[in-house]
């Protein structure tokens, strides 16, 4: 088994057709049809089911598939790494929108003064996707409020996300000082487009059995802002993105009876990562962002 190998069977996997494969990889399509056999027979496993002028993998395929990744992943690393210096490296950063709004620009300001050659390049974007692409190798780590359930991952949590419930000033709410998790259950509520994460104040009106009453449903947080000072409904939003307004009088903020609102954000990587220099020191500025945050 080689590396050519693996190439083939991830093109494979990807493409979903011995001949797209083969295309891609400019080899004949029986040269693609016979190293999927080979690994077959030295694994003795079958990696895909023939459906329909289709291939459909495994699930030991896709744990082939999971290390396949890697592996090649590592290997264009350690080629890229010993053929050019530290200063030309590059490093992809995945950043939920609250991270990629409030914070990245200021941790990469700090890391450009130590490392001015490198280049980091940034992409915002919803949990699921930002699991997606990390297990893909496309990005080489994450910094983010939440989780991703996966075993592969670790997940160092680095800073304090205070939360805070936000209204219009001329919401009822806003001659309060505090409301209860009742209350604000009976409320107009905007919130977040669903996914596969559970919000972190949906989780807490869960935990109290409490419904929230939905009003807006945002994928973005100047929408969400938008819609709070226009007084269509109340928030629960990560303090950072709203402490300009707030300062200016544009929105209220609400404190919880008997419930303190503190998320966490993490620094999350591919156990298998091969972590350079460069990465190494960028891990250590988010280590620090207590420090480095005005």
């Amino acid at each position: 088994m080689t590396l050519r190998h693996l190439r083939v069977f991830v093109t494979v996997a990807e493409t979903g057709k011995m001949r797209s494969a083969a295309r891609e990889l400019f080899i004949a399509q029986s040269a693609v049809s016979q190293t999927i056999l080979e690994l077959e027979r030295y694994y003795d496993v079958k990696l895909f089911d023939r459906l329909a002028n289709r291939l459909y993998i495994t699930p030991a395929g896709r744990e082939l598939l999971d290390y396949a990744k890697h592996i090649l992943t590592l290997y264009d690393e350690m080629e890229l790494h010993m053929h050019s210096s530290a200063e030309k490296s590059e490093i992809r950063v995945g950043t939920t929108f609250m991270v990629g709004t409030c914070i990245i620009a200021t941790l990469l300001e700090e890391y450009r003064k130590r490392w001015p050659q490198v280049v980091v390049k940034v992409y915002i974007g919803n949990v699921n996707t930002l699991g997606e692409r990390l297990r893909a190798s496309q990005l080489d780590f994450l910094l983010m409020e939440g989780t991703i359930p996966d075993n592969n991952f670790i997940a160092e949590e680095v800073l304090d996300d205070p939360m805070v419930v936000v209204c219009s000033p001329e919401h009822p709410f806003a001659s309060r000082k505090s409301v209860t998790l009742e209350e604000i259950s009976k409320m107009p509520y905007i919130g977040r487009e669903k996914s596969n994460r559970v919000e972190f104040f949906d989780e807490i009106m869960t935990q109290h059995n409490l419904p929230l009453n939905f009003h807006w449903i945002s994928n973005n947080s100047e929408t969400t802002k938008m819609a709070v000072m226009r007084n269509f409904g109340i928030t629960a939003i990560s303090r950072r993105i709203v402490a300009a307004e707030i300062n200016a009088g544009l929105m209220h903020e609400v404190q919880i009876e008997g419930q303190p609102l503190m998320r966490k954000v993490r620094l999350v990587y591919h156990k298998n990562k091969f972590i350079t220099a460069p990465m190494q020191d960028i891990f250590a500025l988010c280590r620090r962002l207590e420090e480095i945050l005005p």
